[in-house]
């Protein structure tokens, strides 16, 4: 069946047949055109087996298993009518793999070299992809991932945030101090927005819902805004929240300057010794298009990116390069206080 765009019910071959034949052509109206033509997706046919989806599917599966990227164009422009983009993959696997350090999952890095450690998430529509990641002092920000995975609900999410311990060789104990989240939630049932703020609300103080944004005229690497009523409604939120908005295109670019900085140099972004092929994969997918704007292609996860991206923007938020080498938040008795050296 057919998923519409719209109402988001599905229909049969013969619905859609039905809606295809009462469609209409509609002009374009944004720029000045150089040439007057249309695009036809085959899905929109009505030529025997030619709007067919099922034959569609499995001519898309042929190019793409193929491996030939010239099969997978031609399907691109003949069959979906769309332009076809090249990418260049901007860095490796391998390369995120080599800034792995030998800590075990879990475990701070010692010596005092510690400022704080932040926690960020991906909303995806049955869970959650984390990070924790520990941040040093200066204006370097180098970093040492202390745990990553996926989690299906917002309890197991405070479980890592802000119960589970996490100690340095030493014993020394460390505490998450702020938290990001990515406020939007799935169109498709699972986690929403709503879901998100109601979260944030109950740990507020420490955990701040996140907006990213690619726009050419957010000059700011980030902004707050106000909300006051839940998505789509006008029910208030009591007291109202702020809504941290971020400029992802900012945050990108010094991450890809980061993860390019040598494991053994000041202001690396490292990993621990656990750090699995599917995060770094992940870590991989976007590149830069033509106009400088991050793009991922279609089917490429990018949540391990996208954390790591709320990661940079809560330094800005704690002010992590501002933090004394004398000063460290550690745990004692279940509340945070403040103490000289780690």
């Amino acid at each position: 069946g057919y998923e519409c765009g719209t109402c988001k019910k599905v229909w049969t071959m013969i619905k859609k047949n039905h809606a295809v034949e009462k469609g209409k052509m509609v002009v374009r109206k944004d720029g000045r055109p150089r040439k007057i033509g249309y695009h036809l997706n085959r899905l929109y046919s009505l030529l025997g087996q030619s709007g067919n989806i099922a034959k569609m599917l499995d001519d898309f599966l042929t190019c793409l298993l193929s491996g030939d990227p010239k099969l997978l164009q031609g399907f691109v422009n003949s069959s979906l009518a769309e332009p076809w983009k090249t990418y260049t993959v901007e860095r490796s696997e391998n390369a995120i793999l080599e800034l792995r350090d030998e800590r075990p999952r879990g475990l701070v890095p010692s010596g005092g070299v510690v400022s704080c450690m932040t926690g960020a998430a991906d909303t995806q529509k049955d869970g959650f992809w984390y990070e924790v990641r520990a941040w040093g002092f200066g204006m370097d920000l180098e970093s040492w991932q202390v745990r990553e995975r996926y989690v299906t609900t917002f309890d197991a999410l405070e479980k890592v945030f802000f119960q589970d311990e996490y100690l340095d060789i030493d014993g020394k104990k460390y505490v998450v101090r702020m938290v990001g989240i990515d406020a939007m939630g799935s169109a498709k049932g699972g986690y929403t927005t709503s879901q998100v703020y109601d979260w944030a609300r109950r740990n507020q103080g420490r955990v701040i819902p996140i907006k990213g944004e690619q726009r050419r005229d957010m000059t700011q690497a980030q902004a707050w805004s106000r909300i006051d009523s839940y998505p789509g409604t006008n029910k208030p939120i009591p007291g109202g929240m702020q809504l941290l908005r971020v400029n992802t295109k900012y945050y990108k670019d010094v991450l890809a300057n980061k993860l390019g900085i040598d494991k053994a140099d000041p202001g690396a972004w490292h990993m621990h010794s656990e750090c699995e092929i599917d995060w770094a994969r992940q870590m991989t997918v976007e590149y830069v298009d033509k106009e400088g704007l991050w793009q991922c292609p279609p089917g490429k996860p990018n949540h391990a990116w996208d954390v790591s991206v709320y990661q940079l923007a809560l330094t800005d938020v704690v002010r992590v390069k501002n933090i004394p080498k004398t000063e460290t938040s550690q745990e004692t008795n279940g509340r945070k206080v403040r103490s000289s050296g780690i």
